[in-house]
């Protein structure tokens, strides 16, 4: 089952306050089993997604991502982060299993 992290706008109210970046760990494999999570998030352009688990046997893919932004995949270790550049969708996946 395919994962979309969903983006939303963010109306900042003072033009000179700055929003801070936030970390956002997914999990999967091991005790979670075939599966993500959480399976959705809002993120902002600036936050850091950090995904948990076995890229060996779980090897991550991106299969779309907005306009603009760089494309990610990971097959080996066990921690890989991603910043999101761009609003919009970025959907991913397992590579090896197309349950994930």
């Amino acid at each position: 089952m395919k994962k979309t992290l969903l983006l939303f706008f963010v109306l900042a109210i003072f033009t000179s306050s700055t929003v801070k970046a936030t970390e956002h760990v997914i999990m999967f494999g091991g005790a979670i089993g075939f599966a993500y999570a959480p399976n959705d998030i809002a993120v902002q352009p600036g936050d850091v997604i950090t995904w948990l688990g076995d890229f060996g046997f779980h090897p991550l893919v991106s299969l779309s991502v907005p306009s603009g932004a760089a494309s990610f995949s990971n097959n080996s270790g066990t921690t890989f982060s991603y910043t999101i550049e761009e609003f919009g969708d970025y959907t991913y996946k397992c590579g090896a299993h197309s349950s994930m």
